[in-house]
């Protein structure tokens, strides 16, 4: 091999050798960039969602004590209360009002978290119902609460009596428009009162234990 031909092969072993090293860097600058930019640029932390992007990915999902899979035709109110930024998570607060079609209509407080792929979880914070005062011969409303939640009730300002079994006396209670009281847990509830203008009395359930909704990808 003369020395023009060795020239030439080191010329193309330095051409080659160059070759690599820059798609080396520009693949791992690449790889980089692309694992600090969003899947989803909508679903940045910086994103504003609307009611209805919400309450679209709520559709078809299971909730704390609520029967069935949500439905749209279930859903008369929503409401977005606020949102936060948890880690790499952005969770909206929201006032979710259901209605199953049987005069049973409780507003969910839930917690709705997203990452930039998507809904990761949905947790149930609070269930709040607002039970009737019926005047009728029994003068007493009775019904079985919520089971595995701390009960907080809310009277708006109005005296009503309550008791958790049927042979139980009568307590009354007052419990200002923007306070709660807590009560007794309980398998049985009921609830009257004297003054036949109060018409109902709101009842709150805090889960005992976390009731996290994990959403499947």
């Amino acid at each position: 091999m003369n020395e023009k031909s060795l020239k030439s092969i080191l010329y193309i072993l330095l051409i080659m050798t160059l070759v690599v090293v820059i798609l080396y860097f520009s693949i791992g600058a690449f790889q980089k960039l692309n694992s600090s930019t969003p899947n989803n640029p909508s679903l940045s932390l910086k994103s504003v969602l609307t009611p209805e992007q919400l309450k679209a990915d709520l559709i078809g999902k299971k909730l704390f004590y609520w029967e069935t899979l949500i439905q749209s035709s279930q859903i008369p109110d929503f409401r977005i209360l606020g949102k936060s930024e948890i880690d790499d998570y952005l969770v909206y607060n929201v006032a979710l009002k259901l209605n199953d079609g049987n005069k049973n209509e409780p507003t969910y407080f839930l917690g709705v978290k997203y990452n930039e792929q998507g809904l990761v979880s949905i947790t149930t914070q609070q269930i709040v119902y607002n039970n009737p005062i019926v005047y009728n011969e029994t003068n007493e409303y009775a019904f079985r609460p919520l089971k595995d939640c701390k009960i907080f009730i809310n009277t708006r300002g109005e005296v009503i009596q309550l008791k958790t079994c049927p042979d139980c006396p009568w307590t009354s209670y007052k419990v200002g428009e923007d306070d709660s009281k807590e009560i007794p847990q309980s398998d049985y509830i009921s609830i009257t009162s004297k003054n036949n203008l109060v018409k109902n009395v709101e009842f709150i359930y805090v889960p005992l234990n976390v009731q996290e909704t994990i959403v499947s990808k």
